[in-house]
């Protein structure tokens, strides 16, 4: 796994993950706080994990990455002072 950083919360997946998955998962009325890694796999795969639920979440990108940037797993935001 590679840490990429932190999910923005101006990011559309952002409110799709504390909002509607989070909840589904029994976590309901805490902040959210995603670090984004990427899971080496033959696709666009990666692990949103909430620092203050400690819940983990995989999600899988079809389709190709328009610019070649970062844009499947969302924005993110490198921090480097970020405590593992």
């Amino acid at each position: 796994m590679n840490y990429l950083g932190h999910l923005s919360q101006s990011d559309p997946l952002f409110g799709y993950l504390s909002a509607d998955i989070l909840p589904q998962l029994g976590i309901k009325g805490t902040r959210s706080d995603f670090r984004v890694f990427k899971i080496w796999a033959s696709n666009q795969v990666y692990l949103y994990e909430d620092r203050f639920s400690q819940a983990r979440i995989i999600a899988k990108f079809f389709g190709g990455v328009s610019g070649g940037g970062k844009s499947s797993c969302g924005r993110t935001t490198r921090s480097s002072s970020m405590a593992t």
